[in-house]
């Protein structure tokens, strides 16, 4: 993710991310903590991230953001090369969340109704989840194969009614048969000092 400036911010981050939103506005190279990727380097050196590119790895340059979870300022590998798989996926059955749907007005814009069938990607069609599977990819506009495995995954959509909300839906994809996994550490009290 890039860091956006002004008004955006109020829709990105609760309020109690504010601290860390106005110690990368006064440090645009401020972190608190970094993945293994970026471990003892800062932000805008190179790095690389271990794994398939399937998995998500490549190689990347380290870049900074708020953790919407933890409200932390996280240095992490971002991989630069562009990675596009076409999964044949229906666009529909992105089902609001539950308390959207309570609501008994008839003409409200988003869906309540799951598919009768969980989609599954063109890499999986015919296929059972944990079956042997392989993507067809380009990276970088290059094609690449890779092998994968089946899998029952959460996508999500978001939109705005509101507020911001997301809607989710499963679906059966070919994916890596193990995700790169980032590990946090905390910055070092000399880390710090060098920002």
């Amino acid at each position: 993710m890039s860091l956006n400036y002004g008004l955006a911010w109020a829709d990105l981050l609760p309020p109690p991310a504010e601290a860390a939103i106005k110690r990368l506005e006064r440090n645009r190279n401020a972190f608190d903590r970094s993945d293994q990727f970026c471990a003892g380097k800062f932000r805008g050196d190179a790095c690389a991230i271990l794994g398939s590119r399937l998995a998500g790895g490549g190689e990347g340059v380290c870049d900074n953001e708020i953790n919407r979870a933890t409200f932390t300022i996280d240095l992490y590998c971002k991989r630069t090369g562009l990675a596009l798989i076409e999964r044949s996926l229906p666009k529909d059955g992105f089902v609001a969340e539950a308390a959207l749907c309570a609501d008994a007005e008839a003409s409200r814009p988003w869906n309540c109704a799951p598919l009768p069938e969980t989609p599954a990607d063109r890499f999986c069609q015919g296929k059972s989840i944990g079956q042997a599977c392989t993507v067809a990819m380009s990276y970088d506009g290059r094609p690449e194969q890779h092998e994968g495995i089946c899998r029952e995954e959460t996508q999500r959509e978001g939109f705005y009614y509101q507020g911001r909300r997301v809607a989710t839906r499963q679906a059966i994809l070919c994916m890596a048969p193990e995700a790169v996994e980032r590990r946090y550490r905390n910055a070092s009290w000399l880390e710090k000092l060098r920002q």
